[in-house]
């Protein structure tokens, strides 16, 4: 799948990509310079910087092709050379280089270098969501090459930015609604929200870009089985079961994933046993806990070919699902093991092994029945 083009790269563009090594997978132009912002004019626009993010295959081949062609966009550690520079790139921050306030064609640009395998994994998992949070929002688009693994982790990297806007929202909502939080994830943890940054900036996004949003992201709400989505009228209506949130958590990032399960059971608190987890939780703690405690009352447990169910005492510690047999029943467990026999059966060495974190449980090690997911929802 390719992703939606929102306009035709502009001669301008052309012109400022040329100026550089063209063993580029991906290229791309975003911010206030490229997109109009709400209060801004086309003047304001023309004085802003224009970003860039230049995706590459062989950072030390294309760095030192760079150097070669632009050595005056690089501070002092061009000294370095090339292999320095790959180096504090790949093993530093973000993975990302950036040379800044580097004029071409009569602007002020910015330009950040990653490795390509880097962005796979960013797009994929959100282990900084430095780049995968900026390709939330629209962008201008200038090379995407035919690298099938980027084109899909860049799918799902939308997927994953509606899926955890769901479960930030009330089961009925707008577009714009849904379009303010997923501009938001990227900034919800970014200092400069607190001090020195426009308190509005994501409403700014949004509002003048309703239509880039709606391009980029209609046809992944009209594919995904969680929501009711009614273009027409703006409007949707999201899956707020205990089934649906479950599916939903399952679905997140791997990063994002181990974040929750820690939040659930932060390290060194006194491990839970059994009972009902979600005492004394409210909002985003109260979904994980209630999904994390349904995750693990809802499994058939498969011993000697046999299906035959168990009762464990359990708690969550360092994104590790601990599980004890007891002689007690827990309450509900049997019940709601029964209800869900026709839709999952896990192995409890695929789940239940030590070593195995509730992220890197995947869908695809699973027996579903009945249930038809997307492949872009489910993390592998």
């Amino acid at each position: 799948m390719t992703l939606p083009a929102l306009h035709n790269t502009g001669v301008l563009y052309r012109r400022i990509l040329s100026q550089f090594p063209q063993d580029i997978s991906l290229a791309f132009a975003y911010g206030s310079g490229v997109f109009k912002q709400h209060g801004t004019n086309q003047g304001q626009m023309d004085k802003n910087m224009l970003d860039f993010v230049f995706a590459v295959d062989d950072p030390v081949t294309w760095h030192t092709m760079n150097l070669l062609q632009n050595r005056k966009h690089y501070s002092i550690l061009k000294l370095l050379g090339p292999t320095m520079i790959s180096s504090i790139q790949n093993e530093h921050g973000a993975s990302v280089y950036y040379n800044t306030l580097v004029p071409v064609e009569e602007r002020i640009i910015k330009y950040g270098v990653i490795s390509t395998e880097s962005l796979i994994d960013d797009l994929s998992h959100w282990k900084t969501m430095y780049v995968a949070g900026r390709l939330h929002k629209p962008v201008k688009m200038m090379v995407q090459n035919e690298n099938g693994k980027l084109r899909a982790a860049l799918v799902a990297n939308l997927k994953s930015a509606v899926i955890a806007s769901f479960l930030m929202l009330p089961e009925s909502f707008t577009e714009e609604d849904l379009f303010l939080q997923i501009a938001g994830l990227s900034y919800a943890g970014d200092f400069r929200m607190v001090i020195g940054e426009d308190k509005s900036k994501v409403a700014n996004i949004v509002k003048d870009n309703i239509q880039h949003f709606r391009i980029l992201y209609s046809n992944i709400l009209r594919d995904c089985p969680q929501v009711v989505y009614k273009p027409q009228q703006g409007k949707l209506e999201v899956d707020k079961s205990p089934e649906g949130q479950f599916i939903q958590l399952m679905a997140l990032p791997r990063t994002l994933q181990q974040r929750i399960t820690k939040l659930v059971d932060p390290p060194g608190k006194k491990p839970r046993r059994g009972g009902d987890s979600t005492a004394g939780c409210s909002g985003p703690r109260l979904w994980s806990c209630r999904t994390t405690r349904y995750f693990i009352y809802c499994e058939i447990l498969q011993y000697n070919t046999e299906y035959q169910r168990h009762c464990y005492s359990w708690h969550v510690e360092d994104g590790v699902i601990q599980l004890q047999e007891t002689d007690e029943d827990v309450e509900g467990l049997e019940e709601e093991a029964v209800c869900l026999s026709d839709v999952l059966i896990l192995s409890v060495d695929q789940i239940f092994h030590p070593s195995t974190s509730i992220l890197d449980f995947s869908l695809t090690n699973c027996g579903w029945k009945n249930h038809t997911l997307p492949s872009g929802y489910i993390t592998a």
